[in-house]
């Protein structure tokens, strides 16, 4: 017997329901930055998107990310997931602005009269956006919109900070002295880190 393979889809209902009703259902890499940590004249920092049934995923989101997202066919209102890799200023300075340039696109789209009914079925009352990465990347986020004074009332925003693997033992300083593997997922942020006395 032939074995049937295991499938698990990480497309959302709406989008399924979009193939369902005949809509196409897109699948696109677009690399939107490709320089290293310093920018240059004809490349931004890194950033990729993936266009998923509707649905548009961004990789990191380097300075700049949102200019060269101008360029591109991608609606600021499609982005519903960002993924930062690490907390280094080449994979994450651009993360504010781009957050607030979709809860703007939604805000616009939820005052045109002609749109608003669509934008309603595909996101509801209140769009969201689901942001993943380490330790640390919420109190960043926190701390910028606060010192920005910006406020997020048409957009739920939801951080999921992401900590290790099966291998998971905690800060260095909860363990014992002589054990001397540091937690590279843990290691460098000081609201999680304790002194070792």
């Amino acid at each position: 017997q032939a074995m049937q393979p295991y499938i698990r889809s990480c497309v959302s209902r709406e989008a399924e329901g979009q193939a369902r009703a005949g809509q196409e259902m897109e699948f696109a890499v677009s690399f939107i930055g490709t320089a290293s940590g310093a920018s240059t004249m004809h490349r931004n920092g890194s950033c990729t998107a993936l266009r998923l049934g509707g649905q548009t995923f961004l990789f990191d989101v380097s300075e700049g990310t949102m200019r060269q997202l101008e360029y591109t066919k991608i609606a600021p209102s499609s982005i519903t997931k960002i993924f930062i890799s690490h907390l280094h200023g080449d994979h994450l300075f651009g993360l504010v602005p781009i957050i607030l340039n979709i809860m703007v696109t939604h805000k616009v789209l939820m005052a045109n009269p002609q749109k608003r009914a669509k934008h309603k079925q595909n996101h509801g009352d209140k769009a969201s956006l689901e942001i993943y990465g380490p330790p640390g990347l919420y109190n960043y986020i926190s701390m910028v919109l606060a010192l920005s004074c910006s406020k997020m009332k048409y957009l739920d925003v939801n951080v999921i900070e992401l900590v290790g693997g099966r291998e998971e033992q905690g800060p260095m300083a909860t363990r014992p002295r002589r054990n001397r593997n540091r937690n590279i997922f843990l290691s460098h942020y000081p609201e999680i880190e304790s002194p070792v006395i």
